[in-house]
Formats: structure tokens, sequence, C-alpha cells
């Protein structure tokens, strides 16, 4: 009698156990997915100020039309891809790219003076620094899953279904690259 009540007890242990490391493994899923969003949100607003900027730019500086239409491109293909890691790319790309036309600008007086170009360079600057707080806090959700999936004993109900690590937002590699924008 007293083994049957221990083997039930263990069965009971182990059914409260893989509940427990399931429910655990979902939340963080959907915390990674949520702080993902929080990017896309920022990103998106980044999106939507890209065609003034270059409307405005355009007006003012004489530029290679291959310059613009290559941010037009890389934020469109940002915009539309979703796969995170292709997303990745095309942002850093495209930060590289916008960062260029604003230091340009500087050879450019009246347009560095003009109102919209300040009021659109300010905004997208506040965009970078909010895109860069969540990009930290999705890595941090990110560690904390990727954490559970390979953590014993979670790994084993991990594996088993089918739950995958997640990819860091990591800094761009050629960030000491930045390419020059010829204007």
């Amino acid at each position: 009698m007293i083994f049957l009540s221990v083997v039930f007890i263990l069965i009971i242990a182990a059914f409260v156990f893989l509940i427990m490391s399931y429910n655990s493994l979902c939340k963080a899923s959907v915390r990674v997915d949520n702080s993902w969003s929080q990017i896309d949100v920022q990103l998106k607003k980044r999106y939507d100020l890209i065609p003034n900027l270059v409307k405005l730019v355009k007006a003012y500086m004489t530029f290679e039309d291959n310059t613009l239409q290559k941010i037009v491109s890389l934020r469109n293909n940002a915009y539309k891809t979703t796969d995170p890691q292709q997303k990745i790319s095309d942002n850093d790309e495209l930060t590289r790219s916008l960062h260029g036309i604003f230091l340009s600008a500087e050879n450019y007086p009246e347009l560095a003076s003009n109102k919209n170009f300040l009021s659109l360079q300010t905004e997208l600057s506040n965009i970078e620094s909010k895109i860069a707080m969540s990009r930290q806090f999705y890595n941090d959700t990110v560690m904390k899953y990727n954490e559970k999936i390979v953590a014993f004993p979670t790994n084993i109900i991990a594996v088993k279904l089918g739950y995958e690590q997640r990819p860091y937002f990591a800094a761009d590699k050629n960030v000491e690259n930045v390419p020059d924008i010829d204007l």
C-alpha cells in the first residue's frame, strides 16, 4: 500500500513538473514575441518617417538618385520581411545609410537649418534610442528564454515540444566599417 502511494505521489509530481515546465516555456516564448513586437513598432515608426526625409533631402541636395533609391529600397525590404535575422540585417544597413545622410546634410546649410529636416532628424534620433532600448529588452528576454531551452530538466521538455533557441538582435558586425555615402 505504501509503495502504491509513493508511486502515485511520484506520478503526480512528474505530471505537475511537466505542466509547470510547459507553462514556463510558453510564457517565455510569449515574452520573446512581445519584445520583438516592441522593436517592430519602433521600426514601423522609422519606416513611416523615411519617405518624408527622402522627399525633403531630395529637394535640397543634389544626390545621385541611386543613393536615395537605395534608402527607399532598404526601407521597403526591411518593412516587408518577417524573418527576424533579415530584418536585423536590413535595419542595420538602413541605419548606416540614414546616418550618412545626416552627416552629409552639414554640407548643405539650407537643409541643415530647415525646420522640417531638424524635426525629422530629432524624431528619427528619438526612435533610434527607443529601438536601442527595445533591442536590449528583446535580448534580455531571449537570454531568459534560451536559458530555459538549454537548462536541465526543462531542455528535455523543450526538445520534445519543438522549442528552439531564438536569435539575439546583435550589433552589426560592420559597424566599424561604416560605408561612406556619396552625395
